[in-house]
């Protein structure tokens, strides 16, 4: 999608880029910080 955006900007389907954010993206960033947090309880315990 980046590569769309970015070179074809006029292109680019805005629904779909929308659903994308208010869809995807939540879950993307709940994911995230479930890693990060597992990534510092790991360097916890190896202190």
């Amino acid at each position: 999608m980046r590569h769309r955006i970015v070179h074809a900007y006029f292109d680019v389907d805005l629904e779909v880029v929308w659903q994308v954010v208010t869809t995807d993206l939540p879950g993307l960033l709940n994911m995230t910080n479930q890693a990060i947090q597992q990534l510092k309880s790991g360097d916890e315990k190896n202190e």
